[in-house]
């Protein structure tokens, strides 16, 4: 959005550019605010046995959409698996993690 000094000088194109902005950074926090990653949980200190599925809480209150590692303890970084949920541990509440090696690890569940 563009506009000239003369549109700040009269107040009906004043009002009107002002209003211009506040609709853009409205659309720009709706699309901020959506976006699922930054709405996310940190999980510290996951301790996981390699190959063994653990089930966590994420406390996001809704279905998570992925997640990644943010650091490990006392393991080299190795890959993660989350099987597919089962009616026990519903995605709105846990997330089930699968580590190729075991150690403690902290995740950004998203």
């Amino acid at each position: 959005m563009t506009f000239t000094q003369q549109d700040v000088t009269s107040p009906p194109t004043l009002f009107k550019t002002i209003k211009s902005i506040a609709l853009l950074l409205a659309s720009l926090a709706r699309q901020v605010g959506s976006c699922p990653i930054l709405t996310g949980n940190l999980i510290q200190g996951v301790a996981l046995t390699a190959s063994t599925q653990k089930t966590v809480a994420h406390g996001l209150n809704r279905a998570w959409v992925g997640f990644f590692a943010l650091s490990t303890h006392g393991v080299a970084f190795s890959g993660f698996a989350s099987p597919a949920p089962s009616s026990l541990f519903p995605t709105t509440s846990y997330i089930g993690l699968t580590a190729t090696a075991t150690g403690t690890y902290d995740f950004w569940v998203f």
